[in-house]
């Protein structure tokens, strides 16, 4: 079943601190901040997605039409223009790629070498049409008690505290499979499409302790639709597939003399640095030469002159039960140097004492000195998994998670990670009555891998504006290069009220 380029959905908006990777545009929403001086430590993982030079132009769609009967015989085509039961809207989709990117269509041929894809978000009477032309719903989901990331760095982890919430629009489950203007079924009877407009992104300012004020925004992809910083789908008509993922970035691709690469996990040398790889249609991960390419040229995080990093790698397998989702996430991180503040009480003053807040003088809000990078993962019910290889430029090092089995010294660990062997450490740092096999991430075993919980279907049904509460997504991504920490692997969950 081909739901590759419709299975992605909302909110992850990962704490981030800047690196290399895709190419999408940055429009960003307001993000209200609450939390104070005083709030816990809060720590910031690193983004790696370059902002393009000029902004794609907001696609145009026809208005709606009045459903009918569909012809004896005949299947509804979500996309051509026609509303015919059981749908209850039909914009048309927009072309994604081709000469005609991001215009509007009705077929395959309105596009020109693209690919005419129906999105969700679409403004029609009474409100706005989904992926699978349905009606939406809005539904708020708050960040509930469990919400929370790890960065892991080799030498330390440092914890994270999430607070916010998500608006997301969903369309209704459909009793018939939803099949597009390409004759492809997008959605089988009983999902639920989503989208996340980027101004629905409401997570709360985040404080690094004695460094900085991290401010989140959702980022509009244009190929997700209008305003649309995610999209994707809730699988209740079953399971659902390829639910799993690893991501693998290496530091290091170049074919250099003298330079030994781990010869298990790391990717194929790209001697030109032009690797690339898509990530969803409309978004791409590419590589980035240090100190020469735009996108990794700051050479106070970008040491390593001439180095080719690569793209992110992702292999995806695995399946998950009714109420199974995947998603794809586009958020930036701005950055604001105030010694981990926050501060929201010097709003207006002038001049600012915080320069970084920009003339408002409030943080994480539009006139910010920066905005962040946009960066686009891959959000999970099932398990997602990372690592790093030749990490921070060294030959054959590997940040990335072990078997993680039960042990009380290294000759209970007969395992290996990217050919290296696995030893005895502590689950944490300091804790030696909990020890697991693995490999070493400063003074305890790497933590790399996170699993999330899928959704209550019937609860979905009948809650209209709500009902995800219970479920939870997790999203774990490598960072190369990242301002303060380096190389990285974050991990987060998120857990809905």
């Amino acid at each position: 079943m081909k739901f590759r380029s419709l299975v992605v959905l909302f909110a992850a908006a990962l704490l981030m601190i800047v690196g290399c990777g895709d190419d999408i545009t940055n429009i960003i929403g307001d993000i209200p901040p609450t939390q104070g001086p005083d709030s816990s430590p809060t720590a910031v993982p690193p983004t790696n997605t370059p902002t393009p030079a000029e902004v794609p132009p907001t696609p145009t769609v026809p208005g709606p039409q009045i459903c009918s009967d569909p012809a004896e015989g005949t299947t509804p085509v979500c996309g051509d223009g026609n509303c015919e039961a059981p749908e209850q809207c039909d914009i048309g989709g927009i072309c994604v790629g081709g000469a005609n990117d991001l215009a509007a269509c009705h077929s395959p041929g309105d596009c020109d070498g693209g690919r005419c894809t129906v999105v969700g978000g679409q403004e029609t009477d009474g409100g706005t049409c989904s992926a699978n032309c349905t009606m939406e719903n809005r539904r708020v989901a708050p960040f509930g008690e469990g919400t929370g990331a790890v960065v892991q760095a080799s030498n330390f982890a440092i914890p994270v505290s999430l607070t916010g919430q998500q608006i997301v629009q969903t369309g209704v489950a459909r009793a018939d499979d939803t099949v597009d203007i390409n004759g492809e079924v997008t959605f089988r009877a009983g999902d639920i499409p989503m989208v996340t407009k980027a101004t629905d992104v409401k997570i709360d300012p985040a404080i690094v302790s004695g460094l900085v004020c991290a401010c989140v925004r959702g980022v509009v992809v244009p190929a997700f639709g209008a305003g649309n910083s995610a999209t994707g789908v809730i699988s209740c008509g079953g399971e659902l597939e390829d639910l799993d993922y690893v991501v693998t970035q290496d530091h290091h691709t170049d074919p250099l003399d003298g330079f030994e690469t781990n010869p298990v996990c790391a990717l194929d040398p790209d001697p030109d640095c032009s690797a690339e790889n898509e990530v969803v249609p409309g978004v791409v991960s590419r590589a980035c030469r240090e100190q020469q390419d735009a996108d990794c040229n700051n050479p106070a995080q970008n040491k390593h002159a001439g180095v080719c990093n690569s793209p992110r790698s992702f292999v995806f397998s695995g399946t998950g039960p009714r109420g199974s989702a995947i998603i794809f996430n586009n958020t930036s991180i701005g950055l604001l140097g105030d010694a981990g503040t926050c501060n929201m009480g010097i709003a207006g003053m002038d001049p600012c004492p915080q320069p970084s807040y920009g003339p408002d003088c409030i943080p994480c809000t539009d006139d910010d000195e920066d905005l962040g990078v946009p960066a686009n993962n891959p959000t999970t019910t099932g398990t997602a998994h990372s690592r790093i290889v030749n990490l921070t430029n060294s030959a054959g090092k590997v940040i990335d998670q072990g078997s993680g089995i039960s042990c009380a010294s290294s000759d209970e660990c007969s395992g290996s990670v990217c050919g290296i062997d696995e030893i005895c450490l502590p689950k944490v740092a300091g804790d030696t009555e909990n020890q697991v096999c693995g490999l070493r991430c400063g003074g305890s075993a790497c933590t790399t891998v996170l699993s999330g919980t899928p959704f209550d279907c019937d609860l979905l049904g009948s809650t209209p504006d709500g009902g995800l509460s219970g479920g939870a997504f997790a999203v774990v991504f490598p960072s190369i290069d990242a301002a303060l920490i380096g190389d990285n692997v974050t991990s987060t969950l998120f857990v809905f009220e």
